[in-house]
């Protein structure tokens, strides 16, 4: 685990399918998006579906108040 650097809220890194890594909330939420586990040593995500039944999170992108200012231009 690791701290925002902009808000100081706890995130954990994880890899994403497409080998990226994903800065991920780490308390669970009911809106989100994201399966989060731990596997082969390293955080693991990816985006579910409406049926997931376990615990849901959701991206720091999505809940950081100064998430903009990271943003990289495309």
């Amino acid at each position: 685990m690791s701290t925002c650097r902009s808000c100081g809220a706890l995130i954990v890194w994880a890899l994403t399918e497409g080998g990226k890594r994903m800065p991920v909330d780490t308390q669970a939420d009911p809106e989100g998006s994201l399966a989060l586990w731990r596997a082969e040593g390293e955080w693991r995500t990816k985006v579910i579906q409406s049926d997931w039944h376990g615990p849901r999170y959701r991206p720091h992108f999505a809940t950081c108040p100064d998430a903009e200012s990271w943003r990289r231009p495309r």
